[in-house]
């Protein structure tokens, strides 16, 4: 006897989903809490890309890092937080925010969602 498998809905590329770190973007910047969103590489890879695109080898980096993985997509964001907002409970309502838009989303929900928190004040 065979068990037949369920079948999996096909999710687009990553290419074909253009749109999708800008509209995190937007998300993320919404949140209460939220004062600014930075690139979300290493600091000396994101120098190295506003140097790159000041001299036009490259264009902007992304603030939003969007990558692939085998069981979904990965979403990196890292932010500013006021002072008088929880770090932590600002990181949760990113999250929650990011995973909110994804699940309604051509994308599907993240196999991962990072957020990193790179100042306060």
């Amino acid at each position: 006897m065979t068990a037949e498998l369920p079948e999996v809905p096909e999710r687009p590329a990553l290419a074909e989903l253009p749109e999708l770190p800008e509209a995190i973007r937007a998300v993320v910047a919404s949140v209460p809490g939220v004062t600014a969103v930075y690139p979300a590489q290493p600091a000396p890879v994101a120098a190295l890309s506003d140097a790159m695109s000041t001299l036009g080898l490259r264009s902007p980096a992304e603030p939003i890092v969007v990558g692939a993985a085998d069981d979904g997509i990965e979403i990196a964001v890292t932010i500013g937080v006021t002072d008088d907002a929880s770090a932590a409970a600002t990181c949760r309502a990113v999250y929650d925010a990011v995973a909110a838009h994804l699940a309604g989303s051509a994308s599907g929900p993240a196999a991962r969602i990072r957020v990193l928190v790179a100042s306060v004040g």
